[in-house]
């Protein structure tokens, strides 16, 4: 019964555990501006549409790109997102990825790809 209780508890909070292991907090709020399906072949055998997102957070403007292939497109608007991955291996440079989620419990994730305007 109590892990019952608890597995229920845990889908209705809305978070999730992120590849370090820590709850990711959906806190972030992500005004994208524009979105288009960009085509990528891999070994010119594979190919497929990622999406590419300009947005604005915190003030600031970014690309993303979509970590996996989908011929969707994202509408324009404000969306709540949580931080995936946070890498400072260098003083110089960095990897982040977001991950949105949407109203529908739904998440995709998001790889900066292109800082400022």
């Amino acid at each position: 019964m109590n892990r019952i209780l608890l597995a229920l508890l845990l889908a209705a909070t809305k978070t999730r555990l992120g590849q370090t292991g820590h709850a990711i907090e959906y806190n972030i709020d992500v005004l994208v501006q524009s979105s288009r399906l960009v085509n990528e072949c891999t070994g010119g055998v594979q190919c497929g549409s990622y999406q590419d997102l300009t947005v604005v957070i915190d003030g600031k403007q970014y690309e993303l790109k979509g970590t996996n292939y989908s011929s969707d497109l994202l509408r324009t608007g404000i969306y709540k997102a949580g931080i995936l991955k946070d890498e400072h291996n260098h003083p110089y440079e960095y990897q982040l990825i977001y991950e949105f989620i949407f109203s529908d419990g739904k998440t995709l994730s998001y790889q900066v790809v292109r800082e400022g305007a």
